[in-house]
């Protein structure tokens, strides 16, 4: 694997260095990016995502679907996956060069198929955080690191710890009852919280001594894309789920702490349906280049003090070019945007925030009825069982209308609810958050405070 896995590293990072956004001085991120292979040769990074924050728990409530939480690169390269996603649906709707195709079983639940040519790799600069790389940033920390860390993790422990925004620690009630209950049963940790313990979820950011955050490691989520795959419940009306083949990682790779965090710990799964059951095993290698923004190559030529990027980048190919890149500040939002009388205008939400995934869904669906403009006539006479299922009426069989969309109104649901009626991939879901390492995860839909 050692040449597909160098193919992918070379692919990736020549992407991320034409970047048009460029990290200001003296300032290290991580990079990710979705390498697509054809026939296991001809490689293109389609989606790109770089940033190292997370908003907290109150930013993220406050801001709902119209902010980004987390603006971690690998999430944020996976948000920008997901709009190549529905951008290739898009033109295969319009019966124009795709990945996707229609479905040749006309009986199949999923109108649109992956072709075969076609596979998916994950770069990641860094080691993912959480499990994966808790040993080596164990191992990473100065003598006065490691000596802060503790006197925050003792102050955390006793309750005497201060957060340096006035947000009281975690035995207070502003933490929410699930995830207090959930560690007190040593389910989930916070953050950076006890180095010594492995194979245990994490949430961020980690620092122990700010307010919590509602989003899972990024380890943890890469566990679960590599269950219910990457493509998500939204695009799983249309298409199978779609799944990393390989997973490809520059500093602190750690092959064992990675396969224990992203794969071991999701075997013995029980009660998967079909289509998550017959999942890939991906294989996972160290990518032979370093990354120019990273911490570590920054740190080997200079001895300048470094600082994590305050911004977060999201690149996806094939979309106009004024949308491909989105740039977010710290609040999760487009970088340049401002309150007006105190409040967040529509226009400060970024394309990969939910409320904008959502609207890019819907013009999907509408144009799978033929209700665009833009559908070509080639198209409309493809999809002409398309608007039969999809307008309320019932679908002929072999209809490409997706099951779980037909007689339902969409344009009225939320993004939540669009993702649920997809049932196959909540009963995935369900079946990995019932496994025993995933028992403790942050269900921000079920969340209250104590």
């Amino acid at each position: 694997m050692s040449e597909v896995a160098n193919l992918v590293a070379s692919t990736a990072l020549a992407a991320l260095s034409r970047l048009r956004h460029k990290e200001g001085a003296n300032r290290w991120t991580v990079g990710a990016a979705v390498v697509q292979l054809r026939d296991g040769r001809d490689a293109e990074a389609v989606a790109i995502g770089t940033g190292v924050k997370c908003l907290s728990m109150s930013q993220a409530r406050e801001g709902a679907g119209a902010v980004v939480a987390d603006v971690h690169a690998e999430v944020l390269c996976r948000r920008a996956f997901i709009r190549y996603l529905m951008s290739e649906m898009h033109l295969s709707l319009k019966a124009q060069k795709s990945i996707f195709s229609f479905s040749k079983d006309t009986k199949d639940q999923f109108p649109l198929a992956l072709n075969a040519s076609f596979t998916f790799h994950f770069y990641i600069s860094q080691s993912p955080c959480g499990d994966a790389s808790t040993e080596c940033l164990d191992s990473s920390q100065s003598e006065e690191e490691r000596f802060t860390n503790e006197s925050k993790r003792r102050k955390y422990l006793d309750g005497t710890a201060q957060p340096s925004n006035s947000i009281p620690d975690a035995s207070t009630p502003t933490v929410p009852h699930e995830f207090a209950a959930a560690q007190r049963r040593g389910e989930v940790l916070r953050g950076r919280l006890d180095f010594t313990k492995h194979g245990i979820l994490r949430t961020k950011p980690g620092r122990i001594d700010a307010e919590m955050s509602l989003s899972m490691s990024c380890s943890d989520k890469i566990c679960k894309w590599l269950v219910l795959g990457a493509s998500g419940a939204l695009l799983g009306h249309f298409i199978r789920p779609i799944f990393f083949e390989g997973i490809v990682v520059g500093d602190w790779f750690d092959e064992v702490a990675l396969r224990r965090a992203l794969i071991i710990r999701s075997h013995g799964i029980l009660d998967l349906p079909a289509e998550y059951s017959n999942r890939p095993t991906p294989f996972l290698a160290q990518a032979n280049l370093p990354f120019s923004y990273s911490k570590l190559h920054l740190e080997s030529i200079s001895d300048t003090k470094l600082l994590p990027s305050d911004v977060g980048v999201a690149w996806t190919k094939g979309l106009d070019p004024k949308d491909a890149l989105q740039v977010l500040n710290n609040c999760g939002r487009k970088q340049g945007s401002a309150k007006r009388k105190g409040m967040w205008m529509s226009s400060a939400r970024s394309g990969v925030c939910n409320e904008m995934v959502r609207d890019s869904f819907l013009r999907l669906v509408s144009e799978a009825q033929g209700r665009r403009d833009d559908c070509t006539a080639e198209g409309r006479n493809k999809l002409e069982g398309f608007v039969h299922g999809c307008q309320g009426q019932e679908a002929d069989e072999g209809s490409p209308c997706p099951q779980t969309l037909r007689n339902v109104d969409v344009d009225n649901l939320s993004y939540g609810k669009l993702k649920r009626l997809n049932s196959e991939y909540y009963k995935a879901r369900e079946a990995f958050l019932n496994h025993e390492p995933f028992r403790g995860w942050v269900l921000k839909a079920n969340l209250s405070s104590k």
